[in-house]
């Protein structure tokens, strides 16, 4: 039986470099082993944004990166998040 974090039919999330998926999934305070439908992407970056909104007295820094890594995992392109606002 293969790991559900290395093996994915759901619409390519694989497809992102791991080190880059797993600090994505991180920002959005999901656990990285496991692969999310769009849905529960969705609703992990509502819970997320409400939590780090500048609106909300968050930073916009970490809000831009929330943003980001969502973005990036909904889309399954490979993009730069800043590490160091989510650590």
């Amino acid at each position: 039986m293969k790991d559900r974090a290395t093996h994915s039919t759901e619409k390519g999330q694989s497809k992102l470099p791991a080190a880059n998926r797993v600090l994505m999934l991180m920002a959005l305070g999901l656990d990285p082993p496991y692969i999310y439908s769009d849905y529960e992407l969705q609703a992990a970056w509502r819970r997320r944004m409400s939590q780090v909104h500048p609106d909300h007295g968050g930073n916009p820094v970490v809000a831009a990166a929330v943003n980001m890594s969502y973005m990036a995992l909904i889309s399954r392109i490979e993009m730069p998040v800043p590490v160091d606002v989510l650590l």
